[in-house]
């Protein structure tokens, strides 16, 4: 089974590059909870695998959501932007994020 890429609806959240960390943190906790393992002792062998891999996947859109270089070039990814590692290494975190902040503003006024 292959899970949802896009971070922001795993953890329930808006997609934009604006999130408040507090719901952020929140909504993972929850989720951890509801999916940990221990919840699953009772399971077949599949079950518990993919409980597993579903926290794995928990924690990996956590860490993504809560970096902001993270977070915004998984918004680029999400909307089939492609990034290249000479690209990626050329743009200094400051601008990048300027760019999304800007982007979001401009979505905005629209």
């Amino acid at each position: 089974m292959q899970f949802e890429h896009n971070y922001f609806q795993i953890l329930e959240l808006p997609q934009c590059f604006s999130q408040d960390m507090e719901l952020v943190t929140e909504n993972m906790t929850q989720l951890q909870k509801a999916f940990h393992p221990d919840n699953f002792a009772q399971a077949s062998p599949q079950e518990k695998q993919l409980m597993i891999q579903y926290s794995a996947t928990v924690n990996e859109a956590y860490r993504v959501i809560s970096d902001p270089l993270l977070r915004a070039i998984h918004l680029l990814d999400l909307n089939d932007v492609v990034l290249s590692s000479e690209t990626t290494q050329a743009l200094s975190k400051d601008f990048f994020l300027e760019q999304m902040e800007l982007r979001e503003r401009f979505d905005d006024i629209r």
